[in-house]
């Protein structure tokens, strides 16, 4: 696998030179992600290198992961990246996480909250096996917070529903819900002890040469405004 992936980057490479760039890319990322991080990167990138055939899926993260060991794509885009043997990551910017409820409910008139608050509150979760809840968890337990969970999914879109037809109050990236935020379905609410980040990550097998046109998509991603 790595002599052909040696070769295939140097055949990339030699065709980049003195024209403009080709090849194919393959991506595969979560769907929160996809859909609210990588639409406008996924979009500059194909503007300024149209010749480049662009292939993005959508998945699970555990199959992300898979995929990249065993060489499927080229690059995956993961939240809270863990470290696993074959793998390296590269780091994007962190999303900020912020508290989400519906206009009529009792925390709507405040822009900043505390996590004790949470505390007996109705809440709609991710489902427990993922990194998102994982990490929420985590958070709750080192405040000493308990929330009661009403109902539990496993992507943001149908968090944001059920938290607009009053199911409970959640917590979200911050890009996820800029939309509902403006069109008033939905408030966001800031927390006062202190900011907190879901993290994010590009991940890709660790003796890969990544071609250029995995560099420049790398580029984008962690600068989107480079592009525009």
């Amino acid at each position: 696998r790595a002599i052909l992936d040696s070769f295939e980057q140097m055949r990339l490479e030699i065709r980049s030179i003195g024209q403009e760039m080709a090849g194919s890319l393959r991506v595969a990322t979560i769907y929160s992600v996809g859909i609210y991080e990588m639409s406008v990167v996924t979009k500059t990138f194909l503007k300024i290198y149209p010749n480049v055939s662009l292939h993005v899926e959508y998945s699970k993260g555990t199959r992300v992961y898979e995929d990249c060991l065993n060489g499927a794509i080229d690059l995956g885009i993961v939240t809270y990246p863990e470290p696993r043997k074959g793998l390296r990551i590269i780091s994007l910017p962190a999303d900020k996480l912020v508290l989400i409820c519906a206009p009529d409910h009792p925390f709507a008139r405040q822009r900043h909250i505390s996590l004790s608050k949470l505390n007996g509150q109705n809440y709609v979760a991710f489902e427990k096996d993922t990194a998102s809840q994982r990490a929420l968890d985590r958070i709750f337990r080192e405040n000493n917070i308990q929330v009661r969970v009403v109902m539990e999914f496993d992507n943001i879109e149908t968090i944001k529903r059920s938290v607009e037809i009053g199911a409970g109050v959640s917590i979200v990236p911050l890009p996820s819900v800029q939309k509902e935020v403006q069109s008033g379905s939905l408030v966001q609410i800031q927390f006062m002890e202190k900011n907190f980040y879901r993290p994010l990550g590009i991940i890709v097998r660790s003796r890969q040469k990544l071609s250029p046109a995995a560099k420049k998509f790398i580029e984008l991603m962690q600068n989107p405004q480079k592009g525009s």
